[in-house]
């Protein structure tokens, strides 16, 4: 039965590993005793216990550890992950670390990230049964099936103990599920080969004097939908899989067969934007993650992404307003309104710019009281907003901007940066790819690079 591997000593399973870290200090030492004895009867407090501990020494092994399994224990896995890595990164060479890693990852449906750990884990416990359980499961969720049945295989042929007979049985029906749904999917490369062969060799006869051309063979018929399916989901595995184990050429080539099945899969195209942002190669990225956002929107479009953005003149990506606004009602003098909110708004970026983020959110509140329509305003609000730490009321203003302007790009942007803020890393890659993916004509080169790196640290963390 997979589980956690923790090093508290009331509950020790594995061995505390090789230590590389100096001695704690007396009270992260202290703060930990006081954690290890509540662990048992009180996990939130026992929680706060072991926070204490690390912030009194930041490179103590067993408390990160400890931290980690309470919060395990609370159901907050994407919680656990952090502690656990924080306990890798002070000891690296801690195979329960590791695997601790892995397991929070996979419960907090992290399958990819949790089966890159589990293969670590897995190569230096080769004898483990539970790594493989645990790897089993993780490739099972994210779509691996066949490499799932293999390990789920190996752990069954690994796992000795008596106690564990019922997880046994379940890996054995897993894998023989799995081996079912596979069984008659043909390999990737003989399904490429069918879709692919050339028409047979003609060869000529005579027949009275006349010459005429009559096929060797019977021509073979056209690929019919299933092998196409086939041949397709087998080369979106192959790529993710290559995805998952950093092969990123190889991730492009898997990816560029899947969409030679089918050139208007949304899902190829984007994750083919991932291989790219993550090889460093953003130009690829960008047409990628556009030609994704082209076919979502208008699926019967085959013509090729245009990628043509203005030239970048500066880092800015928050103009100054150059078209007005729609007139306010009658009853005011349009003119003077537009004056006095293009005066704000002016001031505000200026403001902005010189880093007086109170002063600009000032302003551009003033903007808003006479034009709530500003879109640009609700635009630049959002990134003061941002800079004064105030992420989520950030996001209200960039889905104002683009309730008021769709075609906007910059608030796609903005609204990464703010999630980003937040610590909400999935939502956070998700904007920044579609600011990658988005055409308009605020899309400015040097942010479309920032956009692109940051997306590729996003999806190499765990």
């Amino acid at each position: 039965m997979p589980r956690l591997r923790p090093i508290v000593v009331a509950v020790f399973l594995l061995g505390v590993p090789t230590a590389v870290h100096a001695a704690p200090t007396a009270a992260a030492r202290a703060h930990k005793e006081r954690a290890d004895g509540l662990a048992k009867r009180d996990v939130r407090a026992a929680e706060r216990a072991y926070q204490d501990a690390v912030k009194a020494d930041p490179t103590y092994f067993e408390a990160f550890m400890g931290l980690g399994q309470m919060q395990f224990a609370q159901g907050r896995y994407a919680d656990a992950a952090a502690s656990f890595k924080e306990a890798r990164a002070v000891n690296p060479r801690s195979e329960s670390a590791l695997y601790n890693l892995a397991y929070a990852l996979r419960k907090a449906g992290r399958h990819v990230e949790a089966m890159e750990h589990y293969r670590l884990y897995v190569e230096r416990k080769p004898n483990d049964p539970d790594g493989f359980y645990g790897l089993a499961e993780a490739e099972q969720a994210a779509g691996f099936g066949k490499e799932a049945a293999a390990h789920y295989r190996r752990y069954v042929a690994l796992e000795k103990r008596a106690s564990e007979k019922a997880w046994v049985e379940r890996a054995r029906e897993r894998a023989q599920a799995l081996e079912r749904e596979f069984a008659a999917v043909p390999s990737l490369e003989d399904a490429l080969e069918k879709r692919n062969a050339p028409a047979p060799a003609e060869e000529a006869d005579e027949d009275d004097g006349e010459v005429y051309a009559r096929p060797a063979t019977p021509p073979p018929p056209p690929p019919d939908d299933k092998a196409r399916s086939a041949a397709f989901r087998l080369a979106l595995d192959e790529g993710d899989t290559h995805l998952a184990r950093g092969a990123y050429a190889a991730a492009h080539a898997a990816y560029h067969s899947a969409l030679a099945a089918d050139p208007t899969s949304v899902e190829v195209h984007h994750r083919l934007g991932v291989a790219y942002a993550m090889a460093g190669d953003t130009k690829g990225a960008a047409l990628a993650f556009a030609r994704a956002q082209q076919l979502l929107e208008h699926p019967e479009d085959t013509t090729e992404v245009d990628l043509s953005p203005p030239p970048v003149t500066s880092s800015r990506w928050l103009p100054p307003l150059t078209a007005p606004a729609a007139p306010r009602p009658a009853t005011e003098d349009p003119t003077q309104v537009l004056s006095a909110a293009n005066q704000a708004y002016n001031k505000g970026v200026t403001k902005l710019r010189e880093k007086d983020y109170t002063g600009a959110l000032k302003e551009f509140d003033l903007v808003l009281q006479l034009k709530p329509d500003h879109t640009l305003c609700h635009v630049a609000r959002g990134t003061a907003l941002v800079a004064l730490q105030r992420p989520q009321d950030a996001v209200v203003s960039y889905q104002q901007a683009l309730r008021h302007d769709p075609s906007l790009s910059a608030p796609l942007f903005g609204m990464a940066e703010a999630y980003r803020a937040m610590g909400d890393r999935d939502r956070a890659r998700d904007h920044y790819a579609r600011y990658l993916g988005s055409q308009g004509a605020d899309k400015d080169n040097a942010i479309a690079l920032r956009a692109a790196r940051y997306y590729a640290d996003l999806s190499q963390q765990p």
